[in-house]
């Protein structure tokens, strides 16, 4: 014979039919403490040129003796009233009985999309937005509980900061040893400030591959913010050819710089940028 465990919802509703008298089981149900859930947070998992991925984390709250699962999990993004983003998250496992668990939505945002959907908005911007959500419980008994809820953030819609190439100046040109510094002008064209964390550039002079180079951690610019950088380059004559490198001498040359940056924007959010620029450039040596 099965008999039922004394924390199972039938001895739960015999305990309540029992105390209850006169009153109701609709009204004990209602003093019960009920399943809460709220928007912990928002997290940038990732980013870049084309968009950012968004995480929600979800708290949500179960006080009765069973697991609750979430039947559904809707979410949608907008902002100054325009709805840009809309979409449906994967429940997940039941809420345990008893416990508060987070819930993980992810969002991926397309800024091309955002800047079509939002009127004025152009990159270089933070944009502010609403994100709303419904989430349901399966209640026990077949009923289920919508929880709606609300969030409030801004997200940077980021644009490539300037990156040209001002002067090449060679400190050795020789045969055995070619070594020069190039002068890199920075700017900001972002209505944030952005902290440099790499930048990885391949140069070009004149149409011929020169060398590569890096920036390491520690440059930061304000919003708007220009700013001037040398970096310490290698050549290897042998390669080149000293009869390329000696054009290379004085005067001006074409170049292209190639390459990646990645960069963080408040608060803390990484993005990796590309790097495309060509023009001409000063030459000079000691």
């Amino acid at each position: 014979m099965r008999t039922a465990s004394i924390n199972s919802p039938i001895w739960l509703l015999v305990v309540m039919l029992l105390v209850a008298g006169c009153t109701s089981v609709e009204q004990l149900l209602t003093q019960m403490p009920k399943p809460t859930a709220n928007i912990k947070g928002v997290r940038v998992a990732s980013a870049d040129l084309k968009g950012a991925d968004l995480v929600f984390d979800v708290g949500v709250s179960n006080p009765y003796t069973v697991a609750l699962p979430i039947s559904k999990l809707d979410y949608s993004l907008g902002s100054k009233g325009q709805v840009f983003l809309s979409g449906n998250a994967d429940p997940g496992e039941p809420i345990p009985p008893g416990e508060t668990q987070t819930v993980t939505v992810p969002a991926r945002v397309t800024f091309a999309e955002l800047v079509s959907a939002v009127k004025g908005l152009s990159p270089g911007a933070k944009v502010p937005y609403e994100a709303g959500m419904e989430l349901s419980l399966q209640l026990p008994g077949g009923k289920t509980l919508p929880l709606p809820l609300r969030y409030e953030g801004e997200l940077p819609v980021p644009t490539v900061p300037e990156v040209s190439l001002q002067r090449v100046s060679w400190e050795k040109l020789t045969w055995n040893e070619a070594a020069a510094k190039l002068e890199m002008r920075l700017g900001n064209n972002n209505q944030f400030p952005v902290a440099l964390e790499e930048m990885a550039v391949n140069l070009a002079l004149g149409g011929q591959s020169i060398t590569s180079a890096k920036i390491g951690k520690g440059l930061e610019l304000n919003a708007d913010e220009t700013t001037t950088v040398e970096i310490p380059i290698t050549v290897s004559p042998s390669k080149l050819g000293l009869a390329a490198l000696n054009s290379f001498r004085s005067g001006k040359t074409g170049y292209k710089l190639s390459g990646e940056m990645k960069m963080t924007v408040p608060p803390n959010i990484p993005f990796n940028l590309p790097i495309d620029s060509s023009g001409e450039v000063a030459l000079s040596s000691k």
